[in-house]
């Protein structure tokens, strides 16, 4: 049996089983259709909240921007630096001080150290230290600390 494998494996890699893929066709659909496919078939609640996740006017781990009253993209002066799995409870504490206080904010998502490397940009600021905040451009580290900045 074990000779009969080896010698189809052989004679595949040398290409003298040609026939073993013929009439196979691609059929997988293009991302673009997937995305068409998909949108024909969301609900108009799903719309809606992919429309909200976009504008940053929805509590959720997805969003990438978080907009309060009427704040606009311009009008934030905080970015959030979290881990990407939303696991650390460090970044929570800061997370759900921001929505608390209603601070609009940018996010970008970090990997923490046991699911990644962090990136370069991030580092060479930071080090390996997560939550991180930039308030008015100025880093600050360590949780604690940024509560007591998003206080003032």
């Amino acid at each position: 049996m074990l000779k009969q494998v080896k010698s189809q494996v052989q004679r595949v890699l040398q290409g003298s089983n040609r026939h073993s893929m013929e009439g196979f066709k691609d059929r997988a659909l293009s991302t673009e259709a997937l995305g068409r496919l998909l949108l024909q078939h969301q609900t108009e609640e799903e719309r809606e909240f992919r429309d909200r996740l976009q504008k940053g006017t929805v509590h959720n781990a997805l969003a990438m921007v978080r907009l309060f009253n009427a704040d606009s993209e311009q009008d934030i002066r905080v970015k959030f630096y979290r881990d990407s799995a939303a696991w650390c409870p460090y970044c929570h504490k800061v997370w759900l001080l921001l929505e608390e206080k209603q601070i609009s904010y940018r996010l970008e998502k970090i990997n923490m150290r046991c699911y990644g490397d962090k990136p370069f940009s991030y580092t060479s600021k930071y080090g390996q230290l997560l939550p991180a905040v930039e308030i008015d451009g100025q880093g600050i580290t360590e949780s604690n600390d940024i509560m007591f900045a998003l206080e003032r």
